[in-house]
């Protein structure tokens, strides 16, 4: 990415949502996404995420490109080709030997993160996220989307974390 290549969008809120691409995703998970990203795209608000074609990533992009909503996907360049979505306003690909460059870029352009269900990448995200407003080193709202229970391990995880002391500020549940 060169250094004139921004992220941001001043005019539009933009909701970076993690979430699965793998193409075995459960409907159920992959209907939660598609009502997110219509609901997005009907509020006005830019939706990005890692810019994939399958999954809830898919659900995602395609129901904010059928509701005429924005979007932005960041998506390293080993899926070029194999997995990113078309449709997207804009596509950013990053390169490197892991992943830190393309989840920096996508927590950059968000104003809240929406974290739909997923596998070790999501996870990954989602408490690189957690981990951020913990430390104070982000204010970033985060919201779990909890399809049929998909995140109560992860809730209940926390929970021991904080009833035996592991946690420097409590996480909020709403």
């Amino acid at each position: 990415m060169s250094d004139q290549e921004h992220v941001t969008d001043s005019e539009t809120l933009t909701f970076t949502c993690f979430a699965s691409a793998a193409p075995r995703t459960p409907q159920a998970y992959m209907a939660a996404a598609a009502e997110l990203g219509t609901c997005l795209a009907r509020h006005d608000l830019r939706c990005c995420n890692g810019g994939g074609a399958t999954g809830c990533m898919g659900a995602l992009n395609e129901a904010v490109k059928s509701a005429g909503g924005r979007s932005l996907g960041v998506i390293h360049k080993q899926w070029i080709g194999e997995e990113e979505a078309s449709g997207l306003d804009k596509l950013i690909v990053v390169d490197g030997t892991d992943l830190s460059e393309r989840k920096r870029l996508l927590l950059e352009a968000a104003d809240a993160l929406i974290c739909l269900p997923g596998g070790v990448g999501t996870l990954d995200e989602l408490f690189q996220a957690v981990a951020g407003v913990a430390t104070g080193l982000s204010t970033l709202p985060v919201v779990l989307i909890n399809t049929d229970g998909y995140y109560d391990g992860t809730l209940l995880q926390l929970r021991r974390a904080e009833e035996e002391g592991l946690l420097r500020v409590p996480y909020a549940l709403t």
